[in-house]
C-alpha cells in the first residue's frame, strides 16, 4: 500500500482562507481461497483455488474556502469540493474451491474500469463563545464501484462480476462545547444519510436451499439512516481521564430490487441500532499507566431478511445478533517517545459475527445459524517508538 498527500493552505486568521490538496493511494493484493479437506494432514491437507489478483488507483484533487466577515465575526461560511478518479484491475484463472461436500468454481476473469466523481461540500459554523460552536454540514459522498472474485455454484457463473460505485448526500447539525475549569470537553450530532446504489455483502442460494457462493459486492438497494452521536472527554485530575461516546442509528432500506418489494422497510444489515465505548486512563508520574475500556453494540441484522432478490427462499426471518459487550484492559510504561502496553481484548470472550448470516448452510433450512465470527480473547505486547 502507497498513499500520499499534498496540502497548501493560508495563513490563520483572516477574513478568506483556503486549502487546497491532492492525494494519491495505491495498493496491490494477491491471495488463494482454500478449503481444509483433511484435518490428519494438517496445513497439507487444504486444497486452494488459484491466486487472485487485485489493485486500485486513486488520485484526488481537493480544495475549500472558508469566509468570516468582520461584520458577522461569530460565523464562518465554508464551501468545498473534491474530484476523484479511481482506477480498479483484478484477475484470477480458472478454476476450483474444493468445500469436500461441494465446489465452487472460479472463472477467468482480467478486467479493469475508472470510475470519477465530484464531491460538493457546504458547512456553516457559528461561535457565540469561546467554549461553544454550532455547526452544519450538507456533503456528498461516494465509495468507488469494483469487481468480485467471487466462487459460485456452476448456475451463477458469470452473474454478480461488478458493482457500482455508492453514491450519498449527508446532513448533518451539531456542536462542540468545552469547560475548561473543569477539565471537560464534548460534541454532539444529529444526522440524516440518503444513499443511493448502497454497496453490501451478499450472497445467494441454488434453487434446494444450499449456499451456492462465497460471499460478494451488491449495490442495487438504497437506504435511508438517521440519528445521533455524543462523544466527551473529562480530565477528572491531571493523571485520570475518562472518555465516552455513544451513537443511535435507525437505518432502513427504502428500495432494493424490483423483485423483492418485502425488503423495503428492514433495516439495513450490519448497522448496529446503536454503538457506545467507555474507557479509563489512569497514568502515574513516572510513566505507568493502566487503561480500561468496555465496547457495547446494539442489535445487529446479519441479513436483509425475506432474502433479498439473489435468494429464491422468501419470507425467512431477519437474523439478528443480540446486543453484545466487549471489555478490555492495557497496562504499559511510555517516556512520550518510547511506549511498551501489554492488552487483553474481549476478554470475557463474547461471541461476536463479523459477517452474513443465513439460516442454511450445507442443508436447506436446519435450523442453524450459519456466520462468521468475530476475534476472540487475545492477549498481546506492543511496543512503539515515535521519532
Amino acid at each position: 500500500v502507497f498513499s500520499s498527500e499534498l496540502v497548501l493552505q493560508s495563513n490563520q486568521p483572516q477574513a478568506f482562507s483556503y486549502v487546497v490538496g491532492i492525494t494519491t493511494y495505491k495498493d496491490k493484493e494477491k491471495e488463494s481461497l482454500g478449503s481444509l479437506i483433511d484435518a490428519s494432514q494438517g496445513l497439507g491437507g487444504f486444497s486452494f483455488a488459484p491466486v487472485q489478483e487485485r489493485g486500485s488507483e486513486d488520485y484526488g484533487v481537493f480544495s475549500s474556502v472558508s469566509y468570516n466577515p468582520k461584520s458577522l465575526d461569530k460565523w464562518t461560511f465554508i464551501l468545498g469540493g473534491r474530484y476523484d478518479i479511481a482506477r480498479r484491475e483484478t484477475s484470477q484463472d480458472e478454476g476450483v474451491l474444493d468445500l469436500g461436500f461441494t465446489q465452487f468454481f472460479f472463472e477467468q476473469q482480467d478486467i479493469n474500469e475508472t470510475f470519477n466523481m465530484f464531491l460538493p461540500r457546504v458547512a456553516v459554523k457559528y461561535e457565540p463563545s469561546d467554549n461553544l460552536t454550532l455547526f452544519t454540514n450538507v456533503a456528498k459522498g461516494y465509495i468507488p464501484g469494483g469487481f468480485n472474485l467471487a466462487a459460485v455454484a456452476s448456475e451463477f457463473l458469470g452473474e454478480f462480476v461488478q458493482y457500482e460505485s455508492e453514491t450519498l448526500w449527508s446532513y448533518d447539525f451539531g456542536l462542540k462545547w468545552q469547560v475548561p475549569d473543569a477539565g471537560f470537553r464534548g460534541s454532539a450530532a444529529i444526522f440524516y444519510i440518503k444513499a443511493d446504489n448502497w454497496q453490501e455483502i451478499s450472497g445467494v442460494f441454488t434453487e434446494d436451499g444450499q449456499v451456492g457462493s462465497t460471499s460478494f459486492i451488491v449495490s442495487f438497494a438504497e437506504i435511508e439512516s438517521r440519528g445521533f452521536e455524543i462523544e466527551g472527554r473529562w480530565d477528572v485530575t491531571d493523571a485520570f481521564s475518562i472518555n465516552a461516546n455513544f451513537g443511535y442509528t435507525d437505518a432502513e432500506y427504502v428500495d432494493f430490487s424490483p423483485t423483492e418489494p418485502e425488503v423495503i422497510g428492514n433495516p439495513v444489515k450490519f448497522i448496529p441500532k446503536y454503538d457506545a465505548n467507555l474507557s479509563l486512563r489512569y497514568e502515574w508520574r513516572s510513566g505507568w499507566f493502566v487503561r480500561a475500556e468496555a465496547d457495547f453494540l446494539g442489535e445487529l441484522p446479519l441479513n436483509e431478511g425475506n432474502y433479498g432478490s439473489l435468494q429464491p427462499l422468501s419470507n425467512e426471518p431477519i437474523q439478528t445478533q443480540d446486543s453484545t459487550q466487549i471489555f478490555g484492559v492495557q497496562v504499559g510504561y511510555t517516556t512520550g517517545e518510547f511506549t511498551v502496553r501489554a492488552f487483553g481484548e474481549n476478554l470475557t470472550e463474547e461471541k461476536r459475527f463479523s459477517g452474513l448470516g443465513f439460516p442454511s448452510g450445507v442443508f436447506p433450512s436446519d435450523g442453524t445459524l450459519y456466520a462468521p465470527i468475530d476475534t476472540p480473547r487475545v492477549f498481546g505486547l506492543e511496543l512503539e517508538y515515535v521519532y
